[in-house]
């Protein structure tokens, strides 16, 4: 592997300010306000990928599939399409097995990247996710334990 290598997101100008884009293999965090572009942009990185013929998946805790899927019809990414191609997967994990996830240490979800060969994953919301675990110790916890799952 070549170091310092990059994965595009697609936005060049943001691929510009860093050198290219993301550090292959690299677990990054979004942060904004409501309303401020995160899932566009999480979208637009995935898409990015799916053009290119990487699979990739995408991980909500609170998201509708065939809202998102409209929502993003006005931007021409045809999610359904890449979805029946095999190349894109929509989970919707719900607090139980968001929980299993993190304790099994990706368990079914490592099959799923190993069996698509995955390159680009996406988890909407890290805010949504904390808020599945009551206290901070928990939530730290867990936090950590998704950051590791994604950082293999």
């Amino acid at each position: 592997m070549i170091r310092n290598e990059r994965v595009g997101t697609g936005i060049s100008k943001i691929d510009k300010l860093i050198s290219g884009g993301f550090k292959k293999n690299s677990v990054n965090l979004v942060v904004g306000n409501a309303g401020s572009g995160k899932t566009t942009l999480a979208m637009q990185y995935l898409v990015d990928g799916l053009k290119k013929g990487e699979a990739g998946i995408y991980i909500t805790f609170d998201e509708n599939k065939e809202k998102l899927y409209d929502d993003f019809a006005e931007f021409g990414w045809e999610l359904e399409r890449f979805e029946r191609m095999g190349l894109l997967k929509f989970l919707e994990y719900t607090p139980e097995q968001v929980r299993s996830l993190v304790s099994e240490g990706g368990g079914t979800l490592d099959v799923l990247v190993s069996q698509m060969n995955a390159k680009r994953i996406v988890v909407d919301s890290i805010s949504s996710f904390s808020m599945l675990f009551i206290n901070e110790i928990t939530k730290r916890e867990s936090s950590l334990g998704l950051f590791e799952l994604f950082g293999k």
